[in-house]
C-alpha cells in the first residue's frame, strides 16, 4: 500500500527524482512507478536507472 506521498509520484508523469531515507519505500515505488509506465507506454520509449549510494 502507498502513502500519499508515494502515489503521487507513481503517478507524476515525466522525470522524477525520489530521496529519501532508509526504510521510506523508495525502492518500492520504483517498482511501481516502473509497472506503471510499462503498462501505459510503448517499452521502445522508456529508460530508467536506479542509483544506490553505498555505505560509507
Amino acid at each position: 500500500m502507498l502513502n500519499p506521498a508515494q502515489a503521487s509520484v507513481v503517478t507524476t508523469e515525466g522525470h522524477c527524482l525520489v530521496a529519501a531515507g532508509p526504510g521510506s519505500g523508495k525502492t518500492h515505488v520504483a517498482s511501481m512507478r516502473a509497472a506503471r509506465l510499462l503498462k501505459d507506454y510503448p517499452t521502445d520509449r522508456l529508460c530508467g536507472d536506479l542509483h544506490r549510494r553505498g555505505r560509507a
